[in-house]
């Protein structure tokens, strides 16, 4: 009785008081919308995918067991949820795909398997240096994501933090991400806010 009667009193307080706690679970998918990460949250249909940008960025998407990392494709990586573009295969004239994996988001070919064409994922800002499109690319052996110019190896521009396509107001220059709100310029000092809408990279 000494033990079970304060416990059982603390029990229903918690069970009334307690927060609720959420628990999202990383992935390798990329926010189409603004790029951040997309990570699995569960809510009152079930579990599902959602823009770690909340509440500046409301975009969800179904899971599916391809993009939460249940299927695998024939070759052995990940498979994942396919996003369409208006880019035709040169090498089949197949539509061509937004696809992610182990190597991070890229463009494949959907005649895949008999296809196997791939290309780096433009994000709609050109490199600074050579004017070439800038690509998201993913470090093969710690996995971390960063941006490098098309026209490597004649270019070698790379970067860690994510480019904006918006110029640096103060100077024009190449600004990137410096936290999930924040943005800092490349070429000079300056520094402030994200801006709340960024228009949709072109796959061109």
């Amino acid at each position: 009785k000494d033990f079970y009667g304060p416990f059982h009193a603390s029990l229903e307080a918690a069970k009334k008081q307690m927060p609720k706690v959420k628990v999202e679970e990383p992935t390798d998918e990329s926010c189409e919308k603004c790029e951040r990460p997309m990570v699995i949250k569960t809510g009152r249909f079930g579990r599902f995918l959602a823009c770690t940008g909340f509440p500046q960025c409301r975009n969800t998407r179904p899971l599916t067991p391809q993009n939460s990392g249940q299927g695998n494709s024939q070759d052995g990586a990940k498979a994942f949820t396919t996003e369409p573009t208006d880019e035709i295969c040169e090498k089949c004239s197949h539509p061509m795909a937004i696809k992610a994996g182990r190597s991070g988001r890229f463009i494949a070919c959907s005649n895949f398997p008999k296809c196997r064409n791939t290309r780096p994922l433009k994000i709609g800002v050109v490199c600074p240096q050579c004017g070439k499109d800038l690509v998201e690319l993913k470090g093969k052996k710690r996995g971390r994501r960063f941006y490098g110019c098309s026209n490597y190896p004649d270019c070698k521009f790379t970067l860690n933090k994510r480019p904006l396509p918006h110029p640096c107001p103060q100077c024009s220059g190449l600004i990137v991400a410096s936290g999930r709100e924040e943005a800092q310029c490349t070429a000079c000092e300056w520094k402030g806010h994200i801006p709340e809408k960024e228009p949709v990279a072109a796959q061109t």
